[in-house]
């Protein structure tokens, strides 16, 4: 209830931002700032891996015309919805699954330094 004391039995102190000298003998080093740099580039890179697969997965083209046309009643002759894919459309799906393999990676490797790290 008042902040500026310490209540009994507790001896919660301010934490410092930075320690005044290091202690006798040892090196200084601050591990939290290359960790924040690393966790920074962690969320950058999740994001353009997340538009640019929402975008993979916009791009390809619709094989059917939701579930019941790829039961069976596919328009167009196409087989009810199953078809190869060829080219350009072949490079976007598999580029789609690349994609999704990697947000995959990057999304446990940041939760995983927001636990070890954080």
């Amino acid at each position: 209830p008042l902040a500026g004391r310490a209540r009994e039995g507790c001896s919660i102190q301010p934490y410092p931002s930075q320690p005044a000298l290091p202690p006798a003998g040892r090196l200084w080093v601050n591990f939290r700032e290359p960790m924040d740099k690393v966790r920074n580039a962690l969320v950058i890179l999740e994001v353009v891996v997340a538009v640019l697969l929402m975008t993979g997965v916009l791009v390809q083209t619709p094989k059917a015309t939701g579930l019941g046309g790829t039961i069976g009643g596919g328009d167009g002759g196409l087989g009810g919805g199953y078809r190869t894919r060829r080219g350009l459309e072949r490079q976007i799906y598999f580029t789609t699954w690349v994609l999704t393999a990697i947000f995959l990676i990057v999304s446990v490797a940041n939760i995983w330094f927001n636990t070890h790290f954080g």
